[in-house]
């Protein structure tokens, strides 16, 4: 019985109550005994009968061979040791497998492995029926989605005399990775979130993750596969490095918190001046109060503009000299210029633009589309580097020595109302 093989086929239409199930029953030998003829409706009830009696007896032999409790469909096996012969592509038996991903499939042929018991891949136990299952007498495996925390590369098979065979298997993982905050300048007990990926293989979550900031710990509130929120703890410093860690890894954001590598400028401390520090003329101020400042002193744009390069209607902030990657003219794209902003409208993005004084020319970027942050919050905005243009092209920007400047004016009239602070350079994550 075992060496004969019926494969059932089924055809539902069930936009009808009266529709017909075709049953196609394919014989070892190839041949195919389908329906064949145009029924009317009492011919088809007449036939529907008929099917259901040929078929009742038929699924009664197919699934009276299952074993429920293991799902396995029972082949001849005996209290023999089991034993496998290879690991195998589950559709293409002459394709061995060496190596597999998450959540793939494979097949082992062997002998006695329906009396498979427990499984294991590395140190994760696979759910028999539902990741690990006996069909003709080979055992299907799908490798779970869960990162293990002891690694051997093994499969390990009981069988329910508790007999054990090992078989060598690689599973492949993605790496855990954390890029930074979607808030780099939040305050002590703010609650932030981190992103990055495969935070739930790792088993990143309250309470088997950690979180530290410059070593110091930071309540998990909530994770999930691609972001993570924390409250930013109690004594956190300046570039403190972000942590993410489980029993199964870890990683480092690769932006640190509050990060001053290539910081343009904070405006804590410095007098409005034209000396080579921070320096403004018409509407732009520095205060530190409505909004709440992220650090100290901030420089708030509130301000009618006309539009165009009308009058002295206009603002500008600059600072001399630029503190600037020693590669950004060479390795641009690697970086991100990003900010601190605080958006009282929603209607002003094209009207501020950022200034790169070069020795030929001004290279500039236009802060542009909305940058998807709410209104009345401080958020970290994030241009890449390579945005950057001037002199006709990739003008280089000047290293020493020439302005950096930030500039609201036109293109369209409009009532400016954010904060800005912190303009800097980062690093892009690679992952």
């Amino acid at each position: 019985m075992q060496n004969i093989k019926y494969h059932i086929s089924f055809v539902c239409e069930i936009m009808d109550d009266l529709c017909l199930h075709d049953i196609m029953v394919v014989l070892p030998n190839g041949s195919v005994n389908p329906p064949t003829a145009t029924l009317n409706n009492s011919k088809i009830m007449k036939a529907k009968l008929l099917r259901l009696t040929l078929l009742l007896p038929l699924f009664a032999l197919f699934f009276g061979c299952r074993d429920e409790v293991k799902s396995t469909w029972l082949v001849e096996a005996n209290s023999d040791p089991m034993e496998v012969y290879g690991v195998v592509d589950p559709i293409h038996d002459d394709r061995p497998v060496s190596e597999m991903t998450l959540e793939g499939v494979i097949k082992l042929v062997g002998k006695n492995l329906a009396n498979v018991d427990t499984v294991t891949i590395n140190d994760v136990g696979l759910q028999i029926p539902f990741d690990a299952y006996v069909i003709n007498g080979d055992l299907y495996l799908r490798v779970p989605y869960r990162a293990p925390i002891v690694i051997d590369n093994q499969i390990k098979i009981t069988d329910k005399y508790e007999r054990t065979v090992t078989v060598p298997l690689v599973v492949t993982l993605p790496a855990l990775y954390a890029d930074g905050l979607d808030f780099e300048w939040a305050a002590e007990g703010d609650q932030v979130n981190i992103t990055g990926n495969y935070f739930d293989l790792y088993g990143v979550t309250a309470d088997d993750g950690t979180v530290t900031f410059g070593g110091l710990p930071a309540t998990i509130i909530a994770a999930t596969k691609n972001t993570i929120t924390v409250e930013v703890p109690a004594g956190a410093t300046r570039d403190a490095a972000i942590v993410v860690s489980s029993p199964a890894g870890s990683a480092t954001c690769s932006t640190p918190y509050r990060e001053t590598t290539w910081l343009l400028g904070d405006f804590n401390g410095i007098a409005p001046s034209d000396n080579g520090n921070w320096h403004y003329q018409n509407t732009p101020r520095l205060t530190t109060s409505d909004p709440e400042p992220v650090d100290g002193i901030y420089l708030m744009y509130d301000a009618d503009y006309p539009g165009e390069w009308s009058g002295d209607n206009w603002g500008i902030y600059f600072v001399n000299p630029g503190n600037y990657p020693a590669d950004i003219n060479t390795n641009r794209a690697a970086y991100n210029f990003k900010f601190e902003a605080w958006v009282g409208v929603s209607n002003m993005y094209n009207n501020l633009r950022f200034e790169f004084e070069a020795s030929a020319a001004e290279c500039r970027v236009w802060w542009g589309e909305s940058p998807g942050i709410p209104l009345y919050a401080w958020r970290t905005v994030t241009i890449p580097a390579e945005k950057i243009k001037g002199g006709g092209g990739d003008a280089d920007l000047g290293t020493a020595g020439p302005a950096f400047q930030m500039v609201m004016q036109g293109p369209t009239a409009c009532h400016m109302y954010l904060a800005i602070d912190n303009p800097r350079f980062s690093l892009k994550p690679v992952h």
